[in-house]
């Protein structure tokens, strides 16, 4: 936008230039109403060219709020995920204290089954040791 403007500035003071140049080469007897029309095509131009400084100046605003507006949006979302990140850390962490839990139920279940085991084979054997003393009476 900065670059258009500066052509554009350039562009109309070449042609001021260039008519200025003009104006003085033609040797015309009736100089002053050409350098009425001069001053008058001067003053178009720079009418024109402060409408456009204008436009352009709003064009820049503009894009400087939509510039914030996306930049808060992306901050907006930032936090959104670093709060998803935190909620899937505390998950996994939920989800790890579960399975530890699961697997020192299991260990225990299985430490249980192990006495139980052992508890059922020595009654087996105290079962047999009594009835092998009950056949020899």
């Amino acid at each position: 936008v900065l670059f258009q403007l500066t052509q554009l500035r350039q562009a109309s003071d070449e042609a001021i230039r260039d008519r200025l140049v003009e104006l003085s080469n033609n040797k015309i007897t009736n100089k002053s109403s050409e350098v009425k029309e001069a001053c008058s095509e001067i003053k178009q131009l720079q009418q024109k060219l402060k409408l456009q400084e204008e436009n352009h100046n709003k064009l820049i605003r503009g894009l400087r709020l939509e510039m914030q507006a996306k930049d808060q949006e992306i901050s907006d979302l930032k936090e959104q995920v670093q709060e998803w990140h935190q909620a899937a850390n505390q998950y996994k962490t939920e989800l790890n204290s579960a399975k530890k839990s699961v697997s020192d139920l299991i260990a225990q279940r299985e430490q249980t089954a192990k006495k139980h085991s052992q508890e059922l084979s020595d009654l087996n054997l105290k079962h047999e040791q009594e009835l092998y003393i009950i056949k020899k009476l």
